[in-house]
């Protein structure tokens, strides 16, 4: 008896010992580092009270250049480019800045932040995702997490989460639908934006027919590191 309480006191000291294993925060499907570039695939309708316009071009985006920050890390610069045409030329659309820490992920769109990803991740995360910028409060929520998802464009992904920024599925006024997919040392490889108001007056209320608005859907044709 005593020889088996030795060996378990020895077991016990050793499982002590070891060094804990390490958390996953979720920053891995949030990449940031110089010389990476992302092109995507859109499609786009965008509709007025006199038209009705769709299109379908490419978008790349490429960390080109870092600064140090107020937080003592760094933001990096995304310059962002667009073609008409798969082998057309590309065209600068702008930049904005991105950054990371051990709490959150954040971009620059049209010059506001955005806090796209909150740490630590897991199914059912939620957090403010206009918290650094002026704003209405929006709930970002993890929908899924370390699951597998293929592109429309065809390129598949083993590990994959799913980020619902807006979910007012309304086809009387206005249907706000947001979401995008990150993958596990990829980053954004899909965003789907439909964002559409209704006419309300008695002869149409009711019947989804759309005012004003926007669908768009953005799919990760390539990605790498320059």
């Amino acid at each position: 008896m005593r020889k088996w309480i030795g060996v378990w006191l020895v077991l016990l000291v050793a499982c002590e010992n070891e060094p804990p294993a390490p958390v996953q925060s979720g920053s891995q499907f949030f990449p940031v580092a110089g010389g990476l570039f992302w092109t995507y695939a859109v499609e786009q309708t965008v509709t007025t009270p006199t038209s009705v316009s769709s299109a379908q071009f490419e978008i790349r985006l490429r960390v080109t250049d870092s600064l140090l920050n107020a937080e003592g890390g760094y933001s990096y610069r995304v310059e962002q480019a667009r073609r008409n045409q798969p082998q057309g030329p590309w065209i600068n659309e702008g930049s904005g800045l991105i950054r990371k820490n051990s709490l959150e992920a954040v971009q620059q769109e049209n010059g506001l932040s955005y806090v796209k990803l909150g740490f630590p991740l897991f199914e059912g995360r939620s957090w403010n995702g206009n918290a650094l910028n002026a704003k209405e409060a929006e709930e970002y929520r993890v929908v899924s997490f370390n699951e597998p998802f293929e592109t429309s464009t065809g390129l598949s992904f083993p590990r994959t989460l799913r980020v619902n920024q807006a979910e007012l599925d309304d086809r009387i006024v206005f249907r706000d639908l947001r979401h995008e997919v990150y993958a596990e040392n990829v980053g954004l490889v899909t965003r789907e934006v439909t964002q559409l108001e209704y006419y309300t007056d008695p002869p149409r209320l009711g019947k989804e027919i759309v005012k004003q608005g926007l669908v768009e859907k953005m799919a990760l044709i390539e990605f790498g590191r320059e």
